[in-house]
């Protein structure tokens, strides 16, 4: 009854957030009938399935429902998603228990073996939320690099730029040198490490500065040697990091995502749920929309008033009232800029997908740094 009861709880699992992904994904809503379906299913399935256990592991289960409602509720509250996505997260929690889990078939890769979820007091849901949270920066990423080539090419120069190359490059060649120096002297000592990174970090620089020509010569060298020593996943996978640091500097710097992902709308065609680009804020009675960068914010100690913000549910009515009365009033303009809507179902569906699979990332993201470093 038991292998029955996991079977069906992760099969409702799946089909209820594939479905509520595809709705979400085509309406930017998810029915509240699907997630209350879900809650309730999953928790009577929960309550059998536990009740033929310890009553402790009962508590436990309805004390991890709690404490997944909690989380994402106060994130919907600082406005960080919407209502649905609460709901949804809730009912899986009552879905995704950990002692189903045993079920999932494994496999090896690298020397890992999946799914990988460590203490038995992980709570699954969670691991959901980071994975979806992950999933959506390389998504982003790929999303803005495609507007920017098919309708925005000249923000290019903005995504990566030459000295970004070579600055990567730069710093692919000390990784490179490091990996073989531990590969001929196997240094356990962390301080010592770091020595040794930051002198590779001044030598390389200072060389290539001055030689800018032995750049890549010095780079096809370090990567066919780090071939033969057989360093080429560590080789790569530093490549990946390090290329997605720089996009997501340069991204985040050059305020990429509201430029690419904005459209202009007039005032008379807002409507409920929209989500303003920029936030309106007020300071010494004027108002503006607040373009300011991440440093500027931290810097500036101005005493500015958030009128309407970002937050995932959007705009409401008094909210657009208040922006049709500045505009009448003379105050702002009679377009505003306003988010594409994005939704957020298909990231928990690959969050999912990630931790019933993968498992928990942060123990394998914390593991991978420590073999690098």
């Amino acid at each position: 009854m038991t292998l029955t009861i996991k079977i069906i709880a992760l099969i409702i699992l799946f089909s209820g957030v594939v479905i509520a992904s595809i709705s979400d994904y085509k309406t930017l809503t998810i029915s509240n009938k699907l997630t209350f379906s879900m809650f309730i299913v999953g928790l009577t399935l929960g309550t059998i399935f536990y009740l033929n256990n310890d009553i402790l592991d009962l508590l436990y289960y309805y004390l991890s429902i709690l404490l997944v409602f909690v989380f994402v509720y106060i994130l919907w509250k600082i406005g960080l998603w919407a209502g649905g996505d609460v709901k949804l997260l809730t009912g899986m929690s009552t879905l995704l228990c950990v002692d189903y889990l045993d079920i999932l078939p494994k496999f090896s890769l690298w020397g890992y073996s999946f799914p990988f979820y460590g203490s038995m007091l992980f709570i699954p849901t969670m691991s959901v939320i980071v994975n979806s949270v992950l999933s959506i920066v390389p998504i982003i990423m790929c999303i803005i690099i495609y507007e920017i080539i098919k309708n925005k090419p000249y923000l290019m120069k903005d995504i990566i730029s030459t000295g970004d190359l070579i600055n990567l490059v730069t710093t692919l060649n000390i990784f490179g040198i490091y990996f073989l120096i531990n590969n001929i002297v196997n240094i356990d000592n962390i301080i010592a490490n770091i020595i040794i990174l930051l002198f590779l970090s001044f030598a390389v620089n200072k060389l290539s500065k001055r030689v800018r020509n032995i750049i890549i010569p010095m780079t096809i060298i370090l990567l066919i040697m780090n071939v033969i020593h057989e360093n080429i996943q560590l080789y790569l996978i530093e490549t990946i990091i390090i290329l997605c640091i720089v996009l997501i500097k340069n991204v985040m710097k050059n305020d990429l995502i509201k430029q690419v992902l904005s459209r202009e709308v007039t005032l008379d065609n807002l409507s409920e749920s929209m989500i303003l680009s920029y936030s309106l804020i007020r300071y010494d009675d004027k108002y503006f929309f607040d373009k300011r960068g991440l440093k500027e914010k931290i810097l500036q100690k101005e005493d500015y008033e958030y009128i309407i913000t970002q937050k995932a549910h959007g705009l409401t009515i008094e909210d657009i009232s208040l922006l049709k009365h500045l505009h009448k009033k003379g105050v702002i303009g009679n377009k505003v800029l306003i988010k594409r809507s994005v939704a957020f179902a298909p990231f928990i569906l690959s969050g999912l997908i990630v931790t019933l699979t993968i498992g928990n990332t942060y123990l394998l993201i914390k593991d991978l740094l420590g073999v690098i470093i």
